[in-house]
């Protein structure tokens, strides 16, 4: 490939797996020739080759705050969007 990309964002982690899979079959070398993010974690990452960098997201935090602005939402306390 003329214009070979320098990094993948893998959305979550079977995805992450996938690349990490194609990278290897490859022979790219991550992270110096392809840097790969997650945006899912599992513990394990870091004993992975090439680790693997994530964002981290709490799914207990993010359950409860949707939960929260369901509640509300129901309870007629929020009509617009969460965020404002």
């Amino acid at each position: 490939m003329k214009d070979r990309p320098t990094a993948l964002f893998a959305f979550n982690v079977p995805m992450t797996l996938g690349c990490l899979r194609a990278i290897r079959e490859c022979d790219v070398k991550c992270p110096e020739e392809l840097a790969l993010i997650s945006f899912d974690d599992l513990e394990w990452f870091e004993f992975t080759h090439p680790s693997v960098t994530a964002v981290v997201q709490n799914a207990y935090e993010l359950g409860a705050g949707a939960a929260q602005i369901l509640a509300n939402r129901l309870a007629g306390k929020l009509t617009g969007p969460p965020w404002r």
